[in-house]
């Protein structure tokens, strides 16, 4: 289904390309002048379409790799037990000790179907320590690249500077508020969260609210964009099509200038040589084809 996609932006390019070359090599032909509105048009629509098909490569990569979903928090709030307890086996770390978990740690699970890469990152607080700083800044990389962020508080313990520095790393609609372990008595001020985003209670210690978490997450997942149920996964594919797209706006560009045709033509051999590649395929004949089939040239 993908080739047949690519072969329809191909076949749009070829035509073009047949009707810029058709005037320039064989002007001595009785053949009517070309459109360059009509060419315009053509080549807009394969620009459209190129660039439909381009934009599913990061969301179904993202649905192969697996999603990003960072845990965020200050330290002891539960980040590691819930990371255990969302994974299912013991990765990280677990102590009473704040800042135990000093660099992300990162583990591959399934969520309602989805590929899931779940980090647990570093506790967010105020602190000298250079390794816990340095931590710290990895925590605010992975954020930046998340697709969903749990965001972690404890029910049992008061609002703190800690956790108003947590808060201020969030950002987006992509954050999940998780309220742990409210199997202990709750002391936690929830007034100050409610901006933040949507919420689930969990105690990671007894499991309680586990599978809600997973669930309210995926919701949050970002959804892939398809075109026609195909997307791309292979970088080599996306850079041949960001090859031919940008050509076609190149194109474009010049027939708007007024620019010589021949200016068009070598734009579109450039996107018609990267959609060839993408499809292993060679071009040399295709224009020609193209014109002996659409015009009655040498008869």
């Amino acid at each position: 289904r993908l080739s047949e996609m690519v072969r329809a932006l191909k076949a749009r390019v070829v035509k073009g390309l047949a009707l810029i070359e058709v005037g320039l090599d064989f002007s001595d032909q009785d053949i009517d002048q070309i459109s360059r509105q009509q060419l315009r048009a053509e080549l807009g629509e394969m620009v459209a379409d190129a660039c439909n098909l381009a934009d599913t490569f990061e969301g179904t990569k993202r649905r192969q790799d697996g999603y990003l979903v960072a845990m965020v928090g200050r330290p002891n709030v539960g980040k590691s037990t819930l990371f255990n307890a969302l994974l299912g086996e013991d990765r990280a770390i677990v102590t009473p000790i704040p800042g135990t978990t000093r660099d992300s740690i990162e583990g591959l699970t399934t969520w309602s179907g989805e590929a899931i890469r779940l980090v647990d990152t570093a506790g967010i607080r105020q602190t000298d320590d250079p390794i816990e700083i340095a931590g710290i800044e990895r925590t605010t990389r992975a954020l930046l690249e998340a697709d969903v962020v749990l965001a972690i508080f404890d029910c049992s313990a008061a609002w703190c500077d800690d956790d108003r520095a947590a808060i201020d790393l969030l950002s987006g609609e992509n954050v999940l508020v998780v309220f742990n372990k409210v199997d202990l008595a709750r002391r936690l001020d929830r007034s100050k969260l409610e901006s933040v985003g949507a919420s689930v209670e969990v105690s990671a210690l007894t499991g309680s609210g586990v599978d809600k978490v997973k669930r309210a997450a995926a919701e949050l997942l970002p959804v892939r964009r398809d075109v026609d149920g195909v997307g791309i996964t292979r970088e080599r594919h996306y850079d041949c099509l960001s090859c031919a797209i940008r050509s076609g706006q190149n194109a474009v560009g010049l027939i708007d200038a007024g620019e010589p045709d021949e200016c068009v033509a070598a734009e579109l051999q450039a996107g018609l040589g990267a959609l060839g590649e993408m499809l292993g395929e060679g071009v040399e004949e295709d224009v020609l084809d193209s014109i002996f089939s659409d015009f009655c040239i040498g008869k």
